[in-house]
This record gives structure tokens, sequence and C-alpha cells, in this order.
């Protein structure tokens, strides 16, 4: 028991370094694309064609950077959301390893004149180079005119067949959804590990209990 309680402590340190793990992937706060692509424009003209969120065929008529509303900094990505759509950002294979959960924040307010009842992250999946589309999320997130911090912990596709070494890229997608026109903000996308000050709690509370019984 009293090994166990030490390692809890060691972990309660660990946490903390550990924390430099946690990997932004959304910020928008530089207006650039970060990485991120419309996934059916690309699909209609395969891999070799990206057509990323701030490109001229995307930018205004699904895409721009906002400052109407944002968790991270000033800026978000202001999606014009007329049905459902999807967007993505490759070349996640190191911080999907590092890490265990991917969160974000979203928010939806109805355009003017939409009668819109209801907006959504419809789900959240993942590929790998030789393993094809994986659904990480089937359950809806709502965020229509209230905001919305998604966290999924991925932890369970993080082996088996998804580790394969061939794996040279992997890519996350967003989907989501409205039942009329919307404006979907989304922003603060990252991957993360469990909260350190979670561990350190752990730990300090078994140290505590040493002294204790001392």
């Amino acid at each position: 028991m009293k090994k166990f309680i030490v390692c809890l402590a060691i972990l309660a340190v660990a946490g903390y370094a550990q924390a430099a793990s946690n990997v932004t992937i959304g910020t928008w706060e530089s207006e650039t694309n970060e990485g991120w692509a419309d996934h059916p424009l690309t699909a209609a003209t395969g891999w070799s064609a990206t057509v990323y969120v701030d490109d001229p065929a995307a930018m205004t008529s699904i895409y721009e950077y906002s400052y109407d509303w944002s968790t991270d900094g000033w800026v978000s990505l202001k999606a014009n959301v007329t049905g459902w759509n999807w967007f993505e950002r490759r070349d996640v294979r190191d911080v999907w390893w590092d890490n265990q959960f991917i969160e974000f924040d979203v928010y939806a307010v109805a355009q003017s004149g939409s009668a819109a009842t209801w907006a959504q992250v419809e789900g959240i999946a993942g590929s790998f180079q030789t393993n094809g589309w994986f659904a990480l999320a089937g359950t809806t997130y709502g965020c229509l005119g209230t905001p919305t911090h998604v966290k999924y912990d991925y932890s369970a596709y993080k082996g088996g067949t998804y580790s394969g070494t061939g794996d040279a890229y992997g890519s996350i997608i967003i989907g989501y959804n409205a039942d009329a026109p919307v404006y979907m903000y989304i922003d603060n996308i990252k991957f993360t590990i469990p909260e350190p000050a979670t561990i350190g709690l752990l730990g300090l509370g078994g140290l505590t209990l040493l002294r204790r019984k001392k």
C-alpha cells in the first residue's frame, strides 16, 4: 500500500511534466488554416487536391475567421452551416499517440431569418493511412444558443490496428449539422492528457494518509 501511495505522489509530479504534451491544433489566432481542410471538397477530387478552410473555394461561402466569439484568444473559425458537413485536420499521428482526449469549443446561432431549432457537432472521426475511417463519437453534441465544450476520450482507439508502423499519417475530422442555416463557431481544438491537477490531488492525498499512519 505504501508503495502504491508513493507511486501516486510520483505521478503527481510527472503529471505536471506531461502537461507540456498538450497540443492545440486549432486556435485561428494567426488567421491561417492551421492544416484544416474542408473534407467534402477534398473528397470530391481526391487526397492530392486539398481545399483548406481559407482557400478561396471555401472562404466566406463556408468558412471565415471571426471575432464574434472565441474561447481562446480573439479569433474562432466560423462555419456557414446549411446542413451536414465536416472538416479535417491531417498529420495528427504524433499528437494522437501522445495524448488521450480531443477537446474543442463550439457555439451556434441562427442566421437572420432562419428557423433553426437545432445545431450540433454530429460526430468525430479519424483515419490512418492503412486503416480507413473509424467513428470516434456517435453521440451528438448540441450547441445552438449554448456554448458547448466537447471532450472525447479516444484512448480505446490508440492501440490494436490503429497503431501499425505503416501508418505514416493520420487525420481527425469534425462533422456538424443543423436543420436550418446557422453560423457555428469552433475554437480551441486540442489534444490533451488527463488534468495534472487531478493526479496531483491523488498523490498529495496519499502522502497525507502516510503521515497520519506514522
